[in-house]
Protein backbone atom coordinates (compact mmCIF):
# COMPACT_ATOMS: atom_id res chain seq x y z
CA UNK A 1 0.00 0.00 0.00
CA UNK A 2 1.23 3.85 -1.05
CA UNK A 3 1.46 6.48 1.60
CA UNK A 4 -1.64 8.05 0.06
CA UNK A 5 -3.81 4.68 -0.38
CA UNK A 6 -7.47 4.97 0.95
CA UNK A 7 -8.42 1.71 1.76
CA UNK A 8 -8.12 1.25 5.42
CA UNK A 9 -4.43 2.17 7.17
CA UNK A 10 -3.75 -0.26 9.76
CA UNK A 11 -1.04 2.27 11.65
CA UNK A 12 -2.48 4.00 14.43
CA UNK A 13 -1.04 7.72 13.68
CA UNK A 14 -2.61 8.47 16.79
CA UNK A 15 -5.90 11.18 17.77
CA UNK A 16 -6.92 13.59 15.60
CA UNK A 17 -9.90 15.88 15.70
CA UNK A 18 -11.62 16.98 12.35
CA UNK A 19 -14.15 20.54 12.63
CA UNK A 20 -16.31 21.06 9.57
CA UNK A 21 -19.76 21.92 8.54
CA UNK A 22 -20.21 18.51 7.78
CA UNK A 23 -17.43 16.19 8.94
CA UNK A 24 -18.59 13.54 7.62
CA UNK A 25 -16.07 12.40 4.65
CA UNK A 26 -13.11 14.16 5.62
CA UNK A 27 -13.41 11.96 9.45
CA UNK A 28 -13.74 9.16 7.26
CA UNK A 29 -10.29 10.09 5.14
CA UNK A 30 -8.76 10.69 8.27
CA UNK A 31 -9.52 7.25 9.71
CA UNK A 32 -8.91 5.44 6.71
CA UNK A 33 -4.97 7.48 6.94
CA UNK A 34 -4.74 5.78 10.05
CA UNK A 35 -6.37 7.88 12.61
CA UNK A 36 -8.66 7.91 15.60
CA UNK A 37 -10.84 10.35 14.88
CA UNK A 38 -13.33 12.71 17.41
CA UNK A 39 -15.73 14.66 15.12
CA UNK A 40 -17.60 18.11 15.84
CA UNK A 41 -20.04 18.96 13.02
CA UNK A 42 -23.52 20.62 12.43
CA UNK A 43 -25.25 17.23 11.85
CA UNK A 44 -24.07 13.94 13.07
CA UNK A 45 -25.00 12.16 10.74
CA UNK A 46 -25.35 8.36 10.90
CA UNK A 47 -22.30 7.23 8.55
CA UNK A 48 -19.99 9.43 9.91
CA UNK A 49 -20.30 7.83 13.37
CA UNK A 50 -18.85 4.83 11.23
CA UNK A 51 -15.27 6.80 11.55
CA UNK A 52 -15.35 8.53 14.49
CA UNK A 53 -14.73 7.05 17.73
CA UNK A 54 -16.53 10.22 19.55
CA UNK A 55 -18.60 12.67 18.03
CA UNK A 56 -20.41 16.65 18.78
CA UNK A 57 -22.78 18.47 17.10
CA UNK A 58 -22.21 22.28 17.36
CA UNK A 59 -25.12 24.85 16.19
CA UNK A 60 -23.16 27.90 17.24
CA UNK A 61 -19.27 30.06 17.69
CA UNK A 62 -19.75 28.93 21.17
CA UNK A 63 -20.60 25.69 21.15
CA UNK A 64 -17.71 24.76 19.31
CA UNK A 65 -15.37 27.14 21.27
CA UNK A 66 -16.56 24.93 24.43
CA UNK A 67 -16.19 21.60 22.46
CA UNK A 68 -12.58 22.36 21.53
CA UNK A 69 -12.01 23.62 25.30
CA UNK A 70 -13.22 21.06 26.99
CA UNK A 71 -10.71 18.46 25.03
CA UNK A 72 -8.01 20.17 23.39
CA UNK A 73 -6.95 17.90 20.26
CA UNK A 74 -3.91 16.42 19.96
CA UNK A 75 -4.39 17.62 16.08
CA UNK A 76 -7.08 19.46 14.69
CA UNK A 77 -7.92 19.45 10.84
CA UNK A 78 -10.87 22.11 9.70
CA UNK A 79 -13.23 21.18 6.71
CA UNK A 80 -15.88 23.52 5.02
CA UNK A 81 -17.05 26.25 7.04
CA UNK A 82 -14.30 27.05 9.53
CA UNK A 83 -12.04 28.85 7.07
CA UNK A 84 -14.70 31.91 8.18
CA UNK A 85 -14.25 31.56 12.48
CA UNK A 86 -10.57 32.02 12.86
CA UNK A 87 -11.14 33.55 15.63
CA UNK A 88 -12.03 30.47 17.80
CA UNK A 89 -9.42 28.83 16.14
CA UNK A 90 -6.41 31.64 17.20
CA UNK A 91 -5.44 29.50 19.99
CA UNK A 92 -4.37 26.38 18.73
CA UNK A 93 -3.07 27.96 15.03
CA UNK A 94 0.14 28.26 17.03
CA UNK A 95 1.09 25.11 18.46
CA UNK A 96 1.51 21.26 16.70
CA UNK A 97 -1.94 20.02 17.20
CA UNK A 98 -3.00 23.00 14.00
CA UNK A 99 -2.91 20.78 10.54
CA UNK A 100 -4.53 23.18 8.21
CA UNK A 101 -2.22 25.82 6.59
CA UNK A 102 -1.18 28.57 8.12
CA UNK A 103 -3.76 31.07 10.21
CA UNK A 104 -2.03 33.83 8.37
CA UNK A 105 -2.43 32.27 4.50
CA UNK A 106 -5.88 31.96 5.32
CA UNK A 107 -6.47 35.55 5.89
CA UNK A 108 -4.66 35.94 2.83
CA UNK A 109 -6.85 33.87 0.55
CA UNK A 110 -10.13 35.14 2.41
CA UNK A 111 -9.45 38.86 0.89
CA UNK A 112 -10.24 38.87 -2.63
CA UNK A 113 -9.19 42.46 -3.25
CA UNK A 114 -5.44 41.46 -2.04
CA UNK A 115 -5.01 38.09 -3.73
CA UNK A 116 -6.98 39.86 -6.80
CA UNK A 117 -4.64 43.07 -7.27
CA UNK A 118 -1.56 40.40 -7.20
CA UNK A 119 -2.80 38.44 -9.50
CA UNK A 120 -3.59 41.37 -11.85
CA UNK A 121 -0.07 42.78 -11.24
CA UNK A 122 1.21 39.66 -12.82
CA UNK A 123 -1.07 40.13 -16.17
CA UNK A 124 -4.13 37.72 -15.28
CA UNK A 125 -7.62 38.63 -15.45
CA UNK A 126 -10.36 38.31 -12.25
CA UNK A 127 -13.41 39.98 -11.39
CA UNK A 128 -13.89 43.65 -10.70
CA UNK A 129 -14.56 44.09 -7.06
CA UNK A 130 -16.25 47.05 -4.97
CA UNK A 131 -15.98 47.48 -1.28
CA UNK A 132 -19.01 49.44 -1.42
CA UNK A 133 -22.76 48.83 -3.30
CA UNK A 134 -22.40 50.23 -6.61
CA UNK A 135 -24.52 52.75 -7.89
CA UNK A 136 -25.71 51.82 -11.48
CA UNK A 137 -26.42 48.52 -13.55
CA UNK A 138 -27.11 46.41 -10.13
CA UNK A 139 -28.26 43.40 -12.30
CA UNK A 140 -24.75 43.40 -13.23
CA UNK A 141 -23.16 42.61 -9.70
CA UNK A 142 -23.16 40.09 -6.85
CA UNK A 143 -23.26 40.95 -3.15
CA UNK A 144 -21.16 38.21 -1.06
CA UNK A 145 -20.95 37.96 2.41
CA UNK A 146 -17.48 38.06 3.73
CA UNK A 147 -17.92 35.08 5.76
CA UNK A 148 -20.19 32.76 2.96
CA UNK A 149 -19.05 29.56 1.74
CA UNK A 150 -20.81 27.20 -0.66
CA UNK A 151 -22.63 29.91 -1.99
CA UNK A 152 -24.54 31.10 0.86
CA UNK A 153 -24.83 34.41 1.13
CA UNK A 154 -24.36 35.18 -2.14
CA UNK A 155 -27.14 37.45 -3.85
CA UNK A 156 -27.17 39.91 -7.02
CA UNK A 157 -26.60 43.81 -5.85
CA UNK A 158 -30.48 44.91 -6.52
CA UNK A 159 -31.55 42.98 -4.11
CA UNK A 160 -31.26 43.84 -0.48
CA UNK A 161 -28.14 42.31 1.43
CA UNK A 162 -28.07 39.81 4.08
CA UNK A 163 -25.36 41.12 6.21
CA UNK A 164 -23.11 44.35 6.61
CA UNK A 165 -20.28 42.30 6.43
CA UNK A 166 -20.14 42.00 2.43
CA UNK A 167 -18.46 43.10 -0.76
CA UNK A 168 -19.79 42.96 -4.53
CA UNK A 169 -18.18 41.40 -7.36
CA UNK A 170 -18.87 42.09 -11.13
CA UNK A 171 -20.79 39.05 -12.51
CA UNK A 172 -19.57 36.86 -15.00
CA UNK A 173 -21.97 34.56 -16.88
CA UNK A 174 -20.80 31.23 -17.49
CA UNK A 175 -20.05 27.73 -16.17
CA UNK A 176 -18.87 27.21 -12.62
CA UNK A 177 -15.70 24.50 -12.29
CA UNK A 178 -13.51 24.30 -9.81
CA UNK A 179 -10.08 22.96 -9.14
CA UNK A 180 -8.29 20.95 -6.09
CA UNK A 181 -4.47 21.48 -5.72
CA UNK A 182 -1.84 20.69 -3.13
CA UNK A 183 1.16 22.90 -2.44
CA UNK A 184 4.55 21.67 -0.85
CA UNK A 185 7.54 23.58 -0.37
CA UNK A 186 9.02 23.18 -4.14
CA UNK A 187 6.16 23.39 -5.97
CA UNK A 188 2.29 24.07 -6.63
CA UNK A 189 0.26 20.61 -8.07
CA UNK A 190 -2.93 20.37 -9.92
CA UNK A 191 -4.98 17.55 -8.49
CA UNK A 192 -8.21 18.33 -10.91
CA UNK A 193 -10.54 19.66 -12.59
CA UNK A 194 -14.69 19.62 -11.61
CA UNK A 195 -17.19 20.82 -13.14
CA UNK A 196 -19.84 22.59 -10.38
CA UNK A 197 -23.59 21.65 -9.83
CA UNK A 198 -24.75 25.52 -8.81
CA UNK A 199 -28.23 26.07 -7.48
CA UNK A 200 -30.27 27.62 -10.50
CA UNK A 201 -31.00 31.46 -11.11
CA UNK A 202 -33.90 33.45 -12.66
CA UNK A 203 -32.59 32.84 -16.74
CA UNK A 204 -34.03 36.77 -16.96
CA UNK A 205 -31.32 38.26 -15.10
CA UNK A 206 -28.82 40.67 -16.98
CA UNK A 207 -25.80 39.35 -17.65
CA UNK A 208 -27.52 35.52 -18.08
CA UNK A 209 -26.30 32.56 -20.40
CA UNK A 210 -26.77 32.98 -23.74
CA UNK A 211 -24.99 29.90 -24.83
CA UNK A 212 -25.70 26.27 -23.74
CA UNK A 213 -22.57 25.37 -21.67
CA UNK A 214 -22.18 21.44 -21.45
CA UNK A 215 -23.70 20.94 -18.25
CA UNK A 216 -26.52 23.17 -17.39
CA UNK A 217 -27.02 23.69 -13.53
CA UNK A 218 -30.20 21.19 -12.30
CA UNK A 219 -33.14 22.04 -10.86
CA UNK A 220 -33.55 18.29 -9.63
CA UNK A 221 -31.46 18.66 -6.38
CA UNK A 222 -33.48 21.90 -4.73
CA UNK A 223 -30.27 24.06 -4.08
CA UNK A 224 -31.01 27.91 -4.06
CA UNK A 225 -29.47 30.29 -6.31
CA UNK A 226 -25.70 30.09 -6.63
CA UNK A 227 -25.67 27.64 -3.37
CA UNK A 228 -23.11 24.34 -4.45
CA UNK A 229 -24.75 21.52 -4.90
CA UNK A 230 -22.69 19.20 -6.54
CA UNK A 231 -19.56 18.71 -8.62
CA UNK A 232 -18.60 16.07 -11.83
CA UNK A 233 -14.85 15.18 -12.13
CA UNK A 234 -12.26 15.30 -12.00
CA UNK A 235 -12.23 15.70 -15.79
CA UNK A 236 -9.93 13.96 -17.80
CA UNK A 237 -8.40 15.52 -20.81
CA UNK A 238 -11.42 14.38 -23.45
CA UNK A 239 -13.37 16.12 -20.75
CA UNK A 240 -11.39 19.22 -20.51
CA UNK A 241 -11.35 19.73 -24.45
CA UNK A 242 -15.39 18.83 -24.21
CA UNK A 243 -15.97 22.33 -22.54
CA UNK A 244 -12.76 24.08 -23.68
CA UNK A 245 -10.77 24.56 -20.19
CA UNK A 246 -7.41 25.16 -20.21
CA UNK A 247 -5.85 23.66 -16.80
CA UNK A 248 -2.16 24.73 -17.30
CA UNK A 249 -3.90 27.94 -17.28
CA UNK A 250 -5.18 27.13 -13.79
CA UNK A 251 -1.97 26.14 -12.39
CA UNK A 252 -0.24 29.17 -13.08
CA UNK A 253 -2.62 31.31 -11.27
CA UNK A 254 -2.67 28.28 -8.66
CA UNK A 255 1.14 29.02 -8.35
CA UNK A 256 0.72 32.92 -8.22
CA UNK A 257 -1.61 32.35 -5.83
CA UNK A 258 0.52 30.32 -3.43
CA UNK A 259 3.26 32.73 -4.06
CA UNK A 260 0.90 35.51 -2.09
CA UNK A 261 -1.00 33.37 0.47
CA UNK A 262 1.74 30.85 1.71
CA UNK A 263 -0.47 28.44 1.61
CA UNK A 264 0.51 25.14 2.21
CA UNK A 265 -1.31 21.50 1.52
CA UNK A 266 -4.48 20.88 0.25
CA UNK A 267 -6.84 23.95 -1.30
CA UNK A 268 -9.25 24.54 -4.00
CA UNK A 269 -10.00 27.75 -6.49
CA UNK A 270 -13.40 28.63 -7.88
CA UNK A 271 -13.47 29.62 -11.18
CA UNK A 272 -16.30 31.01 -14.29
CA UNK A 273 -15.39 29.29 -17.25
CA UNK A 274 -16.47 32.24 -19.41
CA UNK A 275 -18.30 31.93 -22.84
CA UNK A 276 -15.40 32.93 -24.21
CA UNK A 277 -14.06 29.67 -22.56
CA UNK A 278 -11.81 31.79 -20.46
CA UNK A 279 -11.17 30.98 -16.62
CA UNK A 280 -11.64 33.66 -14.61
CA UNK A 281 -11.09 33.25 -10.38
CA UNK A 282 -13.46 33.85 -7.95
CA UNK A 283 -13.05 32.66 -4.96
CA UNK A 284 -10.06 30.89 -3.15
CA UNK A 285 -10.62 28.03 -0.59
CA UNK A 286 -7.63 27.96 1.82
CA UNK A 287 -8.76 23.69 2.63
CA UNK A 288 -10.62 21.05 2.18
CA UNK A 289 -13.28 21.16 -0.74
CA UNK A 290 -15.98 18.60 -0.79
CA UNK A 291 -14.29 17.79 -4.66
CA UNK A 292 -11.56 16.70 -2.66
CA UNK A 293 -13.70 13.41 -2.05
CA UNK A 294 -14.48 12.69 -5.71
CA UNK A 295 -10.51 12.89 -6.36
CA UNK A 296 -10.05 10.17 -3.52
CA UNK A 297 -12.87 7.77 -5.03
CA UNK A 298 -11.34 8.59 -8.06
CA UNK A 299 -7.56 8.09 -7.22
CA UNK A 300 -7.61 5.55 -4.46
CA UNK A 301 -5.63 7.66 -3.02
CA UNK A 302 -5.77 9.40 0.60
CA UNK A 303 -5.56 13.41 0.28
CA UNK A 304 -5.20 13.28 4.01
CA UNK A 305 -2.10 11.76 3.84
CA UNK A 306 -1.29 14.03 0.73
CA UNK A 307 -2.34 16.99 2.71
CA UNK A 308 0.11 16.07 5.97
CA UNK A 309 3.07 15.22 3.55
CA UNK A 310 2.86 18.57 1.78
CA UNK A 311 2.62 20.31 5.28
CA UNK A 312 5.90 18.74 6.03
CA UNK A 313 7.90 19.95 3.59
CA UNK A 314 7.80 16.73 1.49
CA UNK A 315 8.00 16.96 -2.49
CA UNK A 316 4.53 14.87 -3.17
CA UNK A 317 4.10 12.55 -6.25
CA UNK A 318 0.32 13.50 -7.55
CA UNK A 319 -1.50 10.33 -9.13
CA UNK A 320 -2.36 10.26 -12.36
CA UNK A 321 -6.16 10.86 -13.00
CA UNK A 322 -9.03 8.83 -12.49
CA UNK A 323 -12.27 8.49 -13.84
CA UNK A 324 -15.00 11.20 -13.88
CA UNK A 325 -17.34 10.47 -10.60
CA UNK A 326 -20.42 12.58 -9.74
CA UNK A 327 -21.56 13.91 -6.51
CA UNK A 328 -24.75 16.20 -5.60
CA UNK A 329 -26.50 17.39 -2.62
CA UNK A 330 -29.99 16.45 -2.38
CA UNK A 331 -32.14 19.99 -0.53
CA UNK A 332 -35.42 19.18 0.91
CA UNK A 333 -37.92 21.14 -0.80
CA UNK A 334 -41.29 20.27 1.33
CA UNK A 335 -41.74 21.34 4.34
CA UNK A 336 -39.93 20.45 7.63
CA UNK A 337 -40.26 16.65 7.98
CA UNK A 338 -38.75 14.12 10.51
CA UNK A 339 -36.68 11.44 8.99
CA UNK A 340 -38.35 8.27 10.02
CA UNK A 341 -37.05 4.44 10.89
CA UNK A 342 -38.00 3.07 7.11
CA UNK A 343 -36.81 6.22 5.13
CA UNK A 344 -33.62 6.04 7.55
CA UNK A 345 -32.98 2.38 6.50
CA UNK A 346 -34.01 2.68 2.63
CA UNK A 347 -31.19 5.50 2.77
CA UNK A 348 -28.51 3.18 4.65
CA UNK A 349 -29.08 0.39 2.08
CA UNK A 350 -28.28 2.76 -0.55
CA UNK A 351 -25.21 3.81 1.35
CA UNK A 352 -23.84 0.07 1.27
CA UNK A 353 -24.19 0.81 -1.81
CA UNK A 354 -22.08 3.72 -2.22
CA UNK A 355 -24.93 5.39 -3.82
CA UNK A 356 -25.37 8.01 -0.81
CA UNK A 357 -23.47 9.52 2.10
CA UNK A 358 -24.00 11.65 5.07
CA UNK A 359 -27.68 9.38 5.67
CA UNK A 360 -29.59 11.01 8.29
CA UNK A 361 -30.36 9.36 11.58
CA UNK A 362 -33.80 8.59 12.77
CA UNK A 363 -36.11 11.39 14.59
CA UNK A 364 -33.94 13.72 12.75
CA UNK A 365 -35.92 17.04 11.42
CA UNK A 366 -34.98 18.22 8.54
CA UNK A 367 -36.43 21.89 7.17
CA UNK A 368 -37.06 22.83 4.28
CA UNK A 369 -34.02 24.47 2.10
CA UNK A 370 -31.66 22.04 4.00
CA UNK A 371 -29.57 19.29 2.98
CA UNK A 372 -31.00 15.60 3.23
CA UNK A 373 -27.95 13.40 1.99
CA UNK A 374 -25.15 13.28 -0.69
CA UNK A 375 -25.57 11.21 -3.92
CA UNK A 376 -23.21 9.42 -5.84
CA UNK A 377 -22.50 8.57 -9.51
CA UNK A 378 -20.09 6.03 -9.86
CA UNK A 379 -20.21 4.91 -13.33
CA UNK A 380 -17.25 7.73 -15.00
CA UNK A 381 -19.27 7.59 -18.11
CA UNK A 382 -19.68 11.05 -20.15
CA UNK A 383 -20.86 14.15 -18.88
CA UNK A 384 -24.06 13.96 -19.85
CA UNK A 385 -24.87 11.04 -18.30
CA UNK A 386 -23.47 11.62 -14.85
CA UNK A 387 -25.86 14.48 -14.61
CA UNK A 388 -28.66 12.13 -16.04
CA UNK A 389 -27.88 9.35 -13.52
CA UNK A 390 -27.61 11.79 -11.02
CA UNK A 391 -30.88 13.62 -11.43
CA UNK A 392 -32.41 10.40 -11.71
CA UNK A 393 -31.44 9.40 -8.23
CA UNK A 394 -32.66 12.94 -6.76
CA UNK A 395 -36.38 11.86 -8.27
CA UNK A 396 -36.19 8.71 -6.99
CA UNK A 397 -35.37 9.88 -2.96
CA UNK A 398 -37.91 12.38 -3.86
CA UNK A 399 -40.38 9.78 -3.96
CA UNK A 400 -39.10 7.74 -1.03
CA UNK A 401 -39.16 10.85 1.36
CA UNK A 402 -43.02 11.75 -0.14
CA UNK A 403 -43.64 8.62 1.11
CA UNK A 404 -42.36 8.40 4.27
CA UNK A 405 -44.40 11.55 5.09
CA UNK A 406 -47.35 10.00 4.56
CA UNK A 407 -46.32 6.73 6.62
Amino acid sequence: MSDFDTSDNQTNLGTLTVCATSARWLSQSAHSAGFEVTSFDRFGDWDLLNHSVCHQVFQSKDQLKTLLKSAPPAGLLCGSGLETQLGILQEFADTDSWLNTSLESIHQARDPFAWSAHLQAQGFKTAELSATQPKVDLESWLCKHSESTGGLGVSFANQKPNSVDCFWQKFIPGQAISTLHVADTNSTHLLGVFLQLIGPRDSKTKGGCKKKLPIATSTAFGAKPFHFAGAIGPLDADKLQTIGAEPSHAERIAEAIVEHTGMRGVFGIDWILTHERKLVPIEINPRFTSTAELWERSTGKNIVSLHLAAKKATPVEVPGQGRSLGKAILFSIGEKFQVNQSLHEQLARLYLNSDVADVPNAGMQIDKGHPVVTLFENSGGELADITDNLEKLAVRLRRMIEDSRSD
